[in-house]
């Protein structure tokens, strides 16, 4: 008798290595810039309609690991993608970790890892975006939004209740 409610991951032959079919692990990133008055500005993207849900809803950075891939390496190279962004080396540290892994099985299966980063801005000197580096249609906007207007938004994969969560976590 089984105790657990799970079911056994089946294995394919890849290269001559036996690879196992399993759930996927995503990433998803806050990156906040805050300015020397506290003023918190939250790094968002526009879903395009090269995504297969959510298009044209706003939310953060996220993405799946690739093969070989480090968690952080997979966060700071998808905030790169999906807006031009490249998270500094010097910030880095703060996402040795994530904050909260979820491991939901509704939907999608993902686990998905939480990271967050906040970046030190002049005034309201906010870090130039792009969406070159996306594949095609997948973004189809970036922009940085003042933190309390974006916990009042519709964002897509419920990131606005993770917004919510992050901002009073202690934490941080």
């Amino acid at each position: 008798m089984n105790e657990f409610n799970n079911t056994p991951n089946p294995s394919v032959e890849v290269e001559g290595k036996e690879t196992w079919i399993s759930r996927s692990v995503a990433v998803m990133v806050i990156v906040i810039a805050v300015n020397e008055e506290g003023k918190r500005f939250v790094l968002l993207g526009k879903r395009g309609i090269g995504t297969p849900d959510f298009q044209g809803y706003w939310n953060m950075p996220c993405g799946y690991l690739d093969w070989n891939e480090e968690a952080m390496d997979a966060a700071v190279r998808e905030v790169y993608e999906e807006t031009g962004f490249l998270i500094p080396v010097s910030d880095r540290y703060q996402m040795k970790q994530p904050w909260f892994v979820d491991s939901d099985i509704s939907g999608r299966q993902n686990v998905t890892l939480r990271y967050a980063v906040e970046i030190e801005i002049v005034n309201e000197n906010l870090p130039a975006l792009s969406i070159e580096h996306c594949e095609p249609d997948e973004v189809e906007d970036v922009k940085w939004t003042p933190l309390r207007d974006a916990i009042k938004m519709n964002l897509a994969f419920g990131h606005t209740d993770i917004l919510i969560d992050h901002e009073f976590d202690s934490r941080f």
